[in-house]
């Protein structure tokens, strides 16, 4: 996922809705949190402790402008200085181990999804988070097992995790007869199949050896992906929006497309056209795929 096309979780966590820490277009959702807290530790708790959580909002506001300035190594000192201001905060452990994962520093990211979840150990998003990272550090099992304790954490019906347990054993290439059920039950759920969903399929049938069904899901996948681009950077609500979101908008986007193309290429490759292979590959390539994404 791995980051991901939109709705993948993790970067690409295959999630139906990108995680809130993942892109700066959440970047509210991260602030107002803390800012609420602020107001209510104001309330109950000592100067101290009120002035910690002051420093640690603007230090965590610092480090996602860093972020959105494209400064990697700013963004991640801000969120240092965050974390010794309020250390009891699972969410800026999130948002560093993100940080960390999309730097490559996948140790240090399973670090903070590790204190994450001993701080929320009801925290589901933290449980597929760290699945991501625990896949693309060989650990497969124990990414599967952080899968299945978010699928019993979310609420019932809920097909997101479902969507990630079938993405994460495509990618590791072990229970496929079982992932392709985990999807196809997931896609059963929703009118209208989300792209990155149709792209998990996708990756599930590549291991199948089911090329042309395989071809089928991408194309559709990465149809939807950019339609749904165009749309939104046509709409009047893309035009209200900062230069800063709508630059976060497009950078999800395209990495979304990298991630797709890249997997396109794939299955190309399995069909023995290696030239529309190599051109997606290129194009993935263009777009900024890099493993640490997928």
């Amino acid at each position: 996922m791995s980051q991901t096309p939109l709705g993948q979780t993790d970067d690409y966590l295959k999630p139906a809705a990108t995680p809130w820490w993942q892109s700066l277009r959440f970047r509210w959702l991260l602030i107002a949190p803390i800012v609420a807290a602020v107001g209510v530790y104001a309330m109950r708790e000592p100067l101290d402790g009120l002035s910690s959580r002051i420093h640690a909002t603007w230090q965590l506001d610092q480090a996602l402008r860093a972020q959105s300035a494209d400064d990697p190594a700013t963004a991640l000192e801000k969120l240092d200085q965050a974390i010794q201001a309020w250390p009891m905060s699972e969410q800026l452990y999130m948002l560093r181990a993100q940080m960390r994962r999309r730097a490559g520093d996948l140790r240090g990211s399973m670090e903070d999804y590790d204190i994450a979840i001993q701080l929320a150990p009801k925290f589901a998003e933290a449980y597929m988070q760290r699945a991501v990272v625990r896949r693309m550090l060989g650990y497969t099992t124990d990414a599967l097992e952080d899968v299945n304790t978010a699928i019993v954490l979310r609420p019932r019906g809920e097909a997101e995790p479902l969507n990630l347990r079938a993405y994460l054993r495509a990618l590791s290439g072990v229970e496929l007869q079982e992932a392709l059920v985990d999807i196809d039950k997931a896609l059963s759920t929703v009118d209208s199949a989300p792209a990155a969903w149709l792209d998990t399929r996708a990756c599930v049938l590549l291991g199948l050896g089911e090329l042309d069904r395989a071809l089928e899901d991408i194309d559709t996948a990465l149809r939807l992906m950019e339609t749904d681009r165009d749309e939104l950077m046509n709409s009047e609500r893309y035009r209200e929006l900062t230069s800063e979101s709508q630059q976060a908008w497009q950078e999800q986007y395209t990495e979304s497309l990298s991630v797709m193309y890249h997997h396109r290429a794939q299955i190309y490759k399995a069909q023995g056209e290696a030239d529309l292979a190599d051109a997606d590959a290129r194009h993935a390539e263009q777009l900024g795929f890099r493993p640490e994404i997928e």
